[in-house]
């Protein structure tokens, strides 16, 4: 834990949490023992009210692995945070654990997606390329976390959020993105 304190340095910090979300994720998705470390969830979030938006995407993420009372309130609080990658890791968090909690998010993502240009051959210089590999990741994984949440929505929910994704799927080039709309 101490790899992440504050003092250290960014991309340090950015790995050690990034290690942390293998092994919990690793630990709730295979093994099926979430960690349960008091220590650790109370790092996590203390880290996810950091100003540093990476830092607090990547707790939220982490969160989204351990199911404690702690973990899952402020789950909660960062469906509403003002980094949209945290909203979204908060909802993938919860749609983890079957939970449709973070439905909400996933529904305003897809409505502001509907509008991005997911074209690879679109993409000049190194701010568009990371911009495009982030919103391929955001709707992927929300996707993924839609797709695993479906024996839990009924059809008025699914209707809701596939007539918001096929528009995303339909005019998307990118592979990844049309790859997951086509198993969505």
């Amino acid at each position: 834990l101490r790899a992440t304190d504050s003092g250290r340095d960014r991309e340090f910090r950015k790995q050690a949490l990034n290690s942390l979300a293998l092994v919990c994720g690793r630990a709730y998705e295979f093994r099926k023992e979430p960690v349960d470390i008091p220590e650790l969830t109370a790092r996590l979030v203390e880290i996810s009210t950091e100003s540093d938006t990476l830092s607090r995407h990547q707790a939220a993420f982490v969160l989204g692995t351990l199911t404690t009372e702690a973990a899952r309130q402020r789950l909660t609080e960062l469906l509403d945070d003002s980094d949209q990658m945290t909203r979204i890791n908060a909802a993938v968090g919860f749609a983890r654990q079957k939970s449709t909690q973070g439905i909400r998010v996933f529904e305003r993502l897809f409505q502001e997606a509907a509008d991005w240009k997911l074209d690879p051959s679109a993409v000049h210089g190194e701010e568009q390329a990371t911009q495009h590999f982030e919103r391929v990741m955001l709707i992927t994984n929300a996707m993924t976390a839609v797709q695993n949440l479906a024996p839990q929505l009924d059809a008025a929910q699914k209707k809701k959020l596939l007539d918001q994704i096929t528009p995303i799927g339909d005019h998307a080039t990118d592979i990844a993105v049309q790859k997951q709309w086509a198993a969505t």
